[in-house]
């Protein structure tokens, strides 16, 4: 006759008796037992004696956490770029991924691309823009870019630079 462990009820280990020749099945199930049991063990002992247990769950969340990565956006950021008493809206293609230090909860990665609107004083205005510089503040929450764009007080086209501010607040 075998004693073996077989299942935990609270802290009592509840023995199994086995007679006769052991098939794969019970092989199988024994193995597991023994698996079971021994993963248990520490947080019996832990328990017995008053040891504070770190939950398993915390150290698969950090695991987790840094298995994945962050997630990134694409927003659209605008400012008003004056010149003279003419007025244009500068549309930016900004990606951004989460920060939980930031108080915003984003950080800006990039600036892809840069859209020109009229918004008054200018006869015609060309949609496209081009970025000459990027400076990031405020752990790259606000963006000051600097811009060039091609616009007409009705005597043909002409470039203009300007600077815009955007933000993620």
């Amino acid at each position: 006759m075998i004693i073996l462990p077989g299942k935990v009820v609270g802290n009592k280990i509840i023995f199994q008796q086995m007679k006769g020749v052991m098939n794969m099945k019970k092989v199988i199930a024994l193995f597991m037992s023994v698996l079971m049991m021994s993963s248990s063990m520490p947080v019996m002992a832990a328990g017995a004696t008053n040891l504070p247990v770190v939950p398993e769950t915390r150290e698969m969340e950090v695991e987790m956490y840094l298995a994945q990565p962050r997630a990134m956006y694409d927003l659209s950021l605008s400012d008003i770029v004056l010149h003279g008493e003419n007025k244009v809206r500068a549309t930016f293609t900004v990606t951004v991924r989460d920060e939980t230090a930031n108080s915003s909860g984003f950080y800006i990665t990039g600036i892809k691309a840069v859209s020109i609107k009229n918004v008054s004083g200018w006869h015609s205005v060309k949609s496209t823009g081009s970025i000459k510089s990027i400076s990031y503040t405020n752990n790259h929450q606000q963006a000051t870019v600097d811009i060039t764009y091609q616009a007409s007080a009705g005597a043909g086209n002409n470039t203009y630079s300007g600077t815009a501010k955007i933000s993620v607040y």
